[in-house]
Parts: C-alpha cells; structure tokens; sequence
C-alpha cells in the first residue's frame, strides 16, 4: 500500500472519529431531537402513530428506512442541524396520505392548522439580522452558539465561540458581554427573536 493509500485511510478513519465523537454529535449543543421532533409545530405529526399501526406489507422497505434513519440522526447526528429531518418528514408524510387519504375531517384539520402556524411567523429579518440591529454598544464581548462569522462581518465587537466553552466562561466572569443563544436562559432580562418560518430557530440576547 503506497503512502497517498495511507493518507486516505487515516483521513477516513479521523473523520468518522471526529463524527461520532466532537462535531458530528453536536455534544457541544445545547439543543436535543426531543425538543425538535416535539413542537407544536409538528403536533400533525400524532397521526404517524396511527398510520405505522396500519400496517402494510408495501411499506417494508420505507419502515425500515424510517427506523433506521431515526435512531441514525439520534444518535449520530448534530441537532444543531434541521435538515437531517428532511427524510423523515418525507417518509412520514407518505404514510400519513396513505391512512388519511379518505378521511376528509383530518385532511381539512392539517391543511387548516399549516396555514395556521405559517401566518404565526411574521419576521422579515433573521433572527441573527434582528439581533445586530440591536447591538448598540461596541465595547461588549459578544458571545454566541451560532452565525458565528456573520457576527464577525457585520459588527465591530469581539465574537467569541460558545463551542469554546472555557473561554466563554472567562469572558463572561471578567467583561461585559452579549450572550446569544438558541437555548432560553433563565435571565429575566432575555430577549427573545423569532424566526421566519418554521425550522428557523427562536434567538435569545441577554446581557451581562
């Protein structure tokens, strides 16, 4: 085996280890698939429970893959990241038309209750976008979970990583900061920025 042999190996090996065990997990995060999947956002969803009941012997393969790719982005994927949902919400919404598709009082229910939660999102601007207009005071270190680089483009201030959670906790102990999170804190003093649509997640600004 020639060493650019090697070299690929090791490579491969590195990034399935730093997968599972640094970034890929998100262990970092301060989110968790429980409080993605259960939203009131995807409350339509309930009705997968009667369908996977119903079963059928087409549906094999899908249910396999439906399984298997749940408990893949359990326990492997980052939470950070909503469009590893992508699959499932497609997989999902083929067994629900297929139990549903005669019963017309549930078809009406879920259209209604969509159109419902899409006119709740009235934002124009991202949640980060919201939040830079607000910061007024350039002195303060900033720190954030996300949108990272945009903060560092668009703003004067010192940005430092939430990931990096030693140097976090420093700053927050020795200077004045802004702390940007997803995760609501239990500051009284919090403000919160919605999202544009559904998936775009909640922003919560605090200062200390």
């Amino acid at each position: 085996m020639c060493i650019r042999d090697r070299l690929y190996i090791y490579e491969a090996k590195r990034f399935i280890l730093g997968h599972f065990t640094l970034w890929g997990t998100g262990q970092n995060t301060q989110i968790s698939w429980y409080d993605n999947i259960f939203s009131i956002a995807n409350i339509p969803f309930i009705i997968l429970f009667y369908s996977l009941c119903k079963f059928q012997k087409k549906f094999i393969f899908l249910y396999v893959l439906f399984i298997s790719y749940l408990l893949w982005i359990s326990l492997a994927q980052n939470p950070d990241n909503l469009r590893h949902m992508i699959p499932l919400v497609f997989i999902a919404t083929i067994f629900i038309s297929q139990s549903i598709k005669n019963r017309y009082l549930f078809v009406t229910f879920i259209f209604l209750f969509n159109v419902y939660i899409t006119f709740t999102y009235k934002e124009t601007l991202s949640p980060i976008d919201q939040i830079i207009k607000e910061i007024d005071e350039k002195n303060r270190v900033i720190i954030s979970n996300r949108s990272i680089e945009i903060l560092r483009k668009k703003l004067d201030n010192r940005i430092i990583d939430h990931y990096y959670i030693n140097s976090a906790n420093y700053m927050k102990q020795n200077k004045k900061t802004y702390l940007i999170s997803t995760k609501k804190s239990t500051d009284t003093k919090i403000t919160l920025f919605k999202g544009r649509f559904i998936g775009e997640q909640t922003f919560y600004l605090s200062k200390n």
